[in-house]
């Protein structure tokens, strides 16, 4: 009798092909010193949560019942095994067994749609769907859902383009058919992501690998893999490896394996905040991943669409904001970042082009400055190295600089302030009410203030006078928000029909905006 281990990692192909080894921010290196800050939901067969190589952080059982019964309760584990090799593509944690996936250690919510023979009602599919949107659509980011059947729900289509408008974006499988994805649910649903398979044995481009676990051409579509014009992406899908129940790994093949490559890749992106959170992400996600995608490798020549091959090794566009993972760094590569310029609250407008400058003091490796990676609270990824110039919209900014390995960053508050003049315009003026009746009522009128670029001027001086046709008048100023937002508050309102003039923005007169709402 003698104790057996978990192998030392690897890098799985599909991993490799997507060339996520060669972006160094995401520092694979076999230490769990690092972990993707992006939250990912498996709607699946579940997720083993006591694998080692998984972050599950929490776990939900949508299955069971009779049709039209959906309904989810905490719990619910992974019989199948299916789920658990999903994850594993995901974010298994580079922690030196096992695998490392796309997005190593980032959290992963188990949500059990199907049972363990891997089928399920659309009633627990759209239950799972509903527990993710709300109101856990604050949480999570992303979801994945390796499923899919012939024809269309439109209930399904329904709780999915809900979720997406929430701001979580989707990655599907195409199918394993061998046909056109417009026939198939959910991949046809236009808000998600739909991913084909590609066959790849050997983690490289150029066809020459030969096959493994089944036979196929290398860099080729999969010979079971759906297509046609509603898939998005292609990714590995044949002979991946992954996590599997019960602490170990296991080799499959589909475009279930597909999916989560790219899975992955969005939480890479949500993670860095701005453009890619919040309601708008999922298209400005499924956009970047299909403009950053490549064409090296062999579409079949059974339709007219050759979707892009995920590539993720752009260290300028995929920049994850990361967390301590479990094993933080040696004391000789405790790094600091010191941003130079610009300095903390510094104040801008809007057409000014803003310096950018750090200095990156890497311990043991020395001057990293080269690589750090810089982003915008606002505006997501903004520029790369120790310095550069550019300008920012009107608001109000966090600059954050950013070395990966080691670990370390300096973040700055700046803000950037519309022109003044005729670049700023009113672009809404809106009331509401809230309390008793009568002389209990409060009023609360909000300005919406634009620049010249149609986007919301954040840290204008708005003044206003707000009158009734009964002859009450009413004076105030306040300064908008990072969303362009000034509100004015008046308690005990009285009766009466009001109109809002805007008197100066910054101070200057923008002329009369008469709004047609009324408060009774």
């Amino acid at each position: 009798d003698r104790t057996v281990e978990i192998m030392a990692q690897i890098i799985p192909t599909g991993i490799s092909r997507i060339f996520a080894p060669d972006n160094d921010n995401l520092g694979i290196d076999g230490t769990d010193d690092l972990r993707v800050d992006a939250d990912v939901a498996v709607l699946d067969t579940g997720i083993d949560a006591g694998h080692p190589d998984l972050n599950v952080v929490a776990s939900v059982n949508c299955s069971g019942g009779s049709p039209f019964r959906g309904s989810c309760q905490p719990g619910g584990s992974d019989g199948n095994g299916h789920g658990t090799h999903v994850a594993g593509t995901i974010a298994a944690i580079d922690n030196g067994i096992g695998v490392v996936g796309v997005a190593p250690g980032a959290r992963l919510w188990a949500v059990k749609v199907l049972a363990d023979n891997g089928s399920g009602y659309l009633s627990w599919i759209i239950a799972g769907i509903d527990w993710v949107t709300a109101p856990r659509a604050d949480q999570i980011q992303v979801a994945n859902m390796s499923l899919g059947f012939q024809g269309s729900s439109d209930a399904l289509n329904k709780a999915i383009a809900n979720s997406v408008e929430r701001g979580i974006t989707y990655a599907v499988s195409a199918g394993n058919e061998g046909r056109d994805a417009s026939g198939y649910s959910p991949a046809s649903h236009p808000d998600v992501i739909t991913v084909s398979a590609l066959a790849d044995f050997d983690g490289k481009p150029g066809g020459l690998g030969s096959p493994t676990c089944r036979p196929d051409v290398d860099d080729t579509l999969a010979n079971f893999s759906n297509y046609g014009e509603a898939i998005n992406l292609a990714a590995p899908g044949v002979c991946i490896l992954s996590t599997w129940t019960g602490n170990s790994y296991r080799t499959i093949s589909g475009t279930s394996m597909a999916a989560p490559h790219v899975a992955g890749a969005a939480a890479l992106l949500a993670s860095m905040g701005g453009e890619f959170s919040g309601p708008g992400s999922p298209g400005k996600i499924r956009d970047t991943l299909a403009t950053k995608g490549n064409f090296n490798w062999t579409d079949i020549p059974v339709d007219e669409f050759h979707e892009p091959l995920l590539d993720v090794s752009s260290q300028t566009i995929f920049a994850p904001t990361m967390v301590a993972g479990s094993e933080p760094g040696p004391p000789d590569q405790v790094a600091t970042v010191t941003i130079s310029s610009p300095l903390n609250d510094s104040e801008y407008l809007v057409n000014e082009i803003i310096d950018f400058a750090a200095t990156a003091d890497g311990g043991a490796k020395g001057d990293l400055a080269d690589q750090l990676n810089w982003s915008s609270s606002i505006s997501g990824s903004i520029g790369s190295g120790a310095g550069f110039s550019k300008q920012l919209s009107a608001r109000a900014h966090t600059i954050t600089a950013q070395l990966s390995d080691p670990a370390a960053s300096d973040s700055v508050n700046i803000t950037v302030y519309a022109v003044p003049g005729d670049a700023l315009g009113v672009q809404n003026i809106s009331y509401a009410t809230d309390g008793g009746k009568d002389k209990n009522r409060h009023l609360t009128v909000t300005v919406l203030v634009h620049n010249a670029d149609n986007q919301p001027a954040g840290g204008v001086t708005v003044a206003v006078m707000i009158s009734t046709d009964t002859g009450f008048s009413w004076n105030g100023t306040a300064t908008t928000g990072s969303n362009g937002q000034a509100a004015f508050a008046i308690n005990n309102h009285p009766d009466g029909t009001y109109k809002t003039e805007v008197l100066s923005l910054n101070g200057e007169e923008p002329g009369e905006y008469n709004d047609p709402g009324y408060i009774k």
